[in-house]
């Protein structure tokens, strides 16, 4: 009678984890991080970047949410400086990811706001580009 309990007890973890499986992240599934409810608005910003993964040696983050979050936690971007840092203005939460290539590339969105991460050949996750129109 203990095994039929266990197996059911396996299947709804198992089941429990397809979001992740499916290219989610557990900030995503939990809503925590830059994917929590959106609590205020975005500031302005007429500006964008394309990064170049080959240059700036970033070892990156294991997942792509994990990298948006690393980015809307960091530096500012500084054009001067090359540094590809946040943009001014980009909403701390409410981001969703569109689906698509989860392998290899995703899309964050938030109102007009758009993030693109992609997996480098090391296997770390960067955002390589940011703008909203």
């Amino acid at each position: 009678m203990l095994a039929p309990a266990v197996g059911a007890v396996a299947v709804a973890l198992l089941s429990g984890c397809t979001h992740l499986t499916s290219g989610a992240s557990w900030r995503e599934v939990e809503q925590v991080g830059p994917f929590a409810p959106a609590s205020g608005e975005a500031g302005p910003c007429e500006m964008g970047y394309i990064a170049d993964m080959v240059v700036g040696g970033f070892d990156g983050e294991p997942s792509a949410a994990g990298a948006l979050a690393v980015w809307l936690d960091g530096p500012a971007f500084d054009e001067q400086t090359g540094n590809l840092g946040v943009l001014p203005g980009a909403p701390r939460d409410g981001w969703t990811a569109l689906d698509g290539d989860a392998a290899r590339e995703r899309t964050f969105v938030n109102g007009r706001w758009e993030v693109l991460t992609r997996q480098s050949s090391l296997g770390g996750w960067l955002v390589t580009a940011a703008n909203c129109a």
